[in-house]
């Protein structure tokens, strides 16, 4: 991926990642919520599998590099999650996500950029699955 300016000048934190300087006019905190259709993808080990971690791990030192990491992960597949349905004091709790949908939340990002112009550029080059839709919000307090 292409680099992305930042206007952070952070100091590394001992894992190659950014820490913003605590100071006025810091570029504002986004999360970027990676929502794609659940599919089977290459087997780990797989030539196919490190081809496609490669795209995603250049990316991430991209951010690195540009001062916008602030942390991100993949998640689990959706079979895997557990769903807690609240009414009161009473829970359901549930194995599996909370709808039956092809479409799962595949991770996340938390980065920071000095506006939404810059994120909507962050995900213009964020590798892609399969049709997937980037959410992105703007952390509270950041306004």
């Amino acid at each position: 991926p292409e680099p992305v300016d930042s206007a952070t000048e952070g100091r590394n934190k001992g894992n190659g990642a950014q820490e913003r300087p605590l100071q006025r006019g810091n570029p504002m905190e986004y999360l970027i919520i990676n929502h794609s259709v659940e599919v089977e993808g290459p087997a780990p080990g797989s030539p196919e599998f490190g081809e496609m971690m490669g795209h995603w791990m250049a990316y991430n030192q991209m951010l690195i590099d540009n001062g916008h990491w602030i942390g991100g992960a993949s998640l689990t597949p959706s079979s895997a999650a557990t769903s807690v349905a609240k009414s009161g004091d009473s829970l359901k709790v549930t194995d599996g996500p909370f709808a039956e949908t092809k479409e799962q939340i595949g991770g996340y990002y938390l980065v920071d950029a000095p506006d939404i112009d810059t994120i909507i550029e962050l995900c213009r080059i964020l590798p892609t699955i399969v049709h997937d839709l980037l959410y992105i919000q703007l952390m509270e307090g950041q306004l």
